[in-house]
């Protein structure tokens, strides 16, 4: 067994001479911690650099856009519902709506619980007047106002939906 001084720290190395013989740079290091710190201040990681497309701000890696534009470019509210959808068709067309109207109605300081029965462990924010039935133009500002919006139990929620439940002058009240 041979001992020399670690390269990083000057700890004492202990190794059998065919160890030392195996290295091609002449370094040892008493754990992988010393060589890790070492190698890396020595050749340091590339750091990658990107551009927002927006602005031509620099990036984090792997982002497209800055925050700033991000929010600009997410901000539904002030699309028109077909830009919105982006043209989808799918079952998924209207879940960027359905997320800012949950936004809207929580920034409203609404009760959290369901307008018809008071269940308040778990509501679900819906559309009085259904999504579809708004022209591809109307703004989503226009279709999330909070008067269109009204917190409900899963039940009654699937009621309205099923048209078993309807709003009424006083209120809803069962079909």
């Amino acid at each position: 067994m041979i001992s020399k001084p670690c390269a990083q720290c000057g700890n004492e190395v202990v190794r059998k001479r065919s160890e030392f013989a195996k290295s091609t740079t002449g370094r040892f290091f008493c754990s992988r911690s010393c060589a890790a710190t070492s190698n890396n201040s020595r050749m340091p990681k590339r750091v990658k650099k990107t551009r927002c497309t927006e602005c031509d701000q620099p990036v984090r890696w792997g982002h497209v856009r800055c925050r700033e534009c991000h929010e600009r470019v997410r901000c539904i509210a002030d699309k028109t519902l077909i830009q919105a959808t982006r043209g989808r068709t799918d079952a998924s067309r209207y879940t960027g709506v359905r997320s800012h109207a949950r936004k809207v109605f929580a920034d409203s300081q609404r009760p959290r619980c369901c307008v018809v029965c008071g269940y308040a462990k778990h509501i679900e924010i819906c559309h009085i007047r259904d999504i579809a039935t708004f022209p591809p133009e109307t703004p989503v500002a226009e279709i999330n106002v909070i008067e269109n919006l009204v917190a409900l139990c899963p039940n009654h929620h699937w009621e309205l939906d099923n048209g078993l439940l309807r709003v009424g002058p006083t209120g809803f009240e069962p079909v």
